[in-house]
């Protein structure tokens, strides 16, 4: 996104979920050219300059659910699938027994869990749910006595510091995670990435573009199924596949917590904020993780600190010689400072390395669909 992301670098006036930074960037419209990191403008209705383009993708799916992130793609042949798919991630509904309910928190009032993620998760028959919160600022005592809810089996309560922002958190979880986990019981689970901030009705703008929440059912509705998927989506057709040629020159000169704007706070971060001098993520990327994104044309971006990915994935994840080490760096990384540009860049990488990346069929479908 020119000029922003979905935790608030988009210039929103009532966002509770988000960052406001200046971003260096240059913005064109959607009628000439992607955004300077890469978003893909709207697609056609099937058609691309007068050519009609096959809209199946695969059982069920169409080619505007692979533009919009959500489409199930099968991981190989029909023919050649097994229970798993190959990249380690299950396919099937059936085989998800637990949500992973992963929770950063600082001090909001965490009620709403209840209305907005514990009831929709209760529509899944057989479904029960472990909650781990994740605690940075020391507010543990006004935590909701989730565990009487009948849904929730466990909940675990890990005290971190409030270092990293979200993704520390959720880097921290997903190492503990893979040094804990049963392969069995990660087979069937599903793990949802959620900050403490209610999840209001809302949009982030920025023009052409809007950005909103995916609810839990719709978050469920793909996750469930074996893929990565992102909590918010993009409106007017817009698709969260961005142009990595755009997407590697991304670099913001410094950022004030959306907590400390609404106290009119106007913190500058200075040459701490970047104190390695990275020149831009894909700098970022080769100094600090030695890893750059998995396809080299097109990689899916997730804004506003919210996701869903299969245990099994990342469990499949960490045995690569390559990703698991990436993980480990990740949450290294994240320990530097209370607020830091290395939190933008991984808001920017999650899912690239979570989620299955495009085939070269389906790059240059999105390719064909931008204008």
């Amino acid at each position: 996104l020119a000029n922003g992301e979905g935790r608030g670098d988009l210039n929103v006036t009532n966002d509770t979920n988000s960052r406001n930074p200046n971003i260096t960037s240059v913005m064109t419209t959607a009628a000439t050219a992607t955004s300077v990191s890469g978003v893909l403008p709207s697609p056609p209705h099937g058609k691309n300059r007068g050519t009609e383009i096959d809209t199946t993708l695969a059982p069920n799916q169409t080619i505007l659910q692979l533009w919009s992130g959500e489409a199930i793609r099968p991981f190989g042949k029909v023919s050649e699938l097994s229970e798993s798919g190959i990249d380690g991630s299950r396919i099937s509904i059936a085989r998800i027994k637990t949500i992973e309910l992963v929770i950063a928190y600082c001090s909001a009032n965490l009620t709403w869990i209840y209305e907005h993620v514990l009831q929709q998760i209760s529509k899944e028959k057989g479904i029960t749910v472990r909650m781990t919160i994740l605690s940075k600022c020391g507010k543990d005592a006004d935590l909701p006595q989730f565990i009487n809810n009948p849904l929730v089996t466990n909940v675990d309560l890990i005290k971190l510091p409030n270092v990293g922002g979200c993704d520390y958190a959720y880097a921290h979880f997903i190492n503990n995670y893979i040094s804990k986990a049963n392969p069995s019981e990660a087979d069937s689970s599903l793990i949802i990435f959620m900050k403490d901030a209610e999840r209001i009705k809302h949009l982030w703008e920025l023009p052409p573009y809007k950005i909103a929440f995916r609810n839990v059912t719709e978050i469920m509705e793909v996750g469930l199924r074996g893929k990565f998927i992102c909590g918010s989506k993009f409106l007017c057709n817009a698709s969260p596949y961005h142009n990595i040629n755009f997407l590697r020159r991304f670099i913001i000169n410094y950022h004030v917590r959306a907590s400390d704007r609404k106290k009119d706070i106007k913190k500058e971060n200075g040459s701490d904020f970047n104190h390695y001098q990275y020149a831009n993520i894909a700098d970022f990327h080769k100094r600090a993780l030695n890893w750059a994104y998995p396809n080299k044309k097109m990689t899916e971006v997730c804004y506003g600190g919210v996701f869903a990915v299969p245990a099994s994935r990342i469990l499949f994840l960490s045995n690569q010689p390559k990703e698991g080490r990436v993980l480990k760096l990740i949450e290294e990384h994240l320990t530097r400072n209370d607020t830091s540009i290395e939190e933008h860049f991984i808001e920017r990488t999650w899912a690239g390395l979570l989620a299955q990346p495009l085939n070269g069929e389906e790059i240059a479908l999105l390719f064909s669909m931008r204008n």
